[in-house]
């Protein structure tokens, strides 16, 4: 995910630092300050806005949405950029704002996994977190019935589950499998780890190997904190 160029995306309470009053309103009228939205500013010039929005939404979300979550099929690196919309989960709020073909929506959610010395702590991007590759992975098979098209579903997952095999072999399947058992059971995600279970059970037979069977799944059990 991309960060943004120095001065790219500016707040109003930044300006107000820098500026009086009346040198922001000259800035605008010269074109050296292009509003973007309500409270925020760009200094660049010459590229389109919603351009601007697409290379720097993390900086308008993390503004809107301190400490949010980024969340399903956003979490996976270049979709966000693709598609020009973003998921996340922040508190209890819920609806969506659209900004020059950018659409941020947000929905009440599980918050971030932090703290955690083990592949299930989400990672921050700024004052903002996005899901774990296994936290996408479970949330990317949790259907939603008001965001269908939030998910990437099993054609995404089982390909990363190939992607995991051939780097890392068997081990890295079942490293994969106890977190995900760790983060159904904190989380209550009992639905999607049994959907990922059998997603790993169907990429391991059509492997052609022959190992033993992965642990249980559904059984598993972790701290998460």
């Amino acid at each position: 995910m991309r960060q943004d160029l120095p001065g790219a995306i500016v707040f109003s309470d930044e300006l107000k630092n820098t500026y009086p009053a009346e040198d922001v309103k000259g800035l605008i009228r010269s074109g050296s300050l292009r509003k973007l939205a309500r409270g925020a500013f760009t200094t660049e010039r010459q590229k389109p806005l919603d351009v601007i929005v697409r290379e720097n939404w993390w900086r308008l979300a993390e503004r809107w949405f301190p400490g949010g979550l980024v969340v399903r099929r956003s979490a996976v690196p270049g979709v966000i950029e693709r598609e020009k919309v973003v998921y996340l989960t922040f508190g209890r709020m819920h609806g969506t704002t659209q900004i020059h073909g950018f659409r941020f929506t947000v929905s009440p959610g599980r918050p971030a996994v932090k703290g955690v010395k083990n592949m299930v702590c989400d990672h921050r991007l700024g004052k903002l977190f996005v899901s774990s590759r296994v936290r996408a992975m479970l949330e990317n098979l949790e259907f939603d019935i008001d965001q269908p098209e939030s998910i990437l579903g099993y054609g995404w997952v089982e390909d990363e589950l190939r992607r995991l095999y051939r780097h890392q072999g068997y081990a890295g399947l079942v490293a994969l499998c106890m977190d995900a058992g760790a983060l159904a059971s904190h989380f209550g995600m009992e639905k999607p780890r049994d959907e990922l279970a059998i997603c790993v059970e169907r990429v391991l037979a059509l492997s052609g190997n022959g190992r033993g069977p992965l642990p249980n799944v559904a059984g598993m059990r972790g701290a998460v904190t």
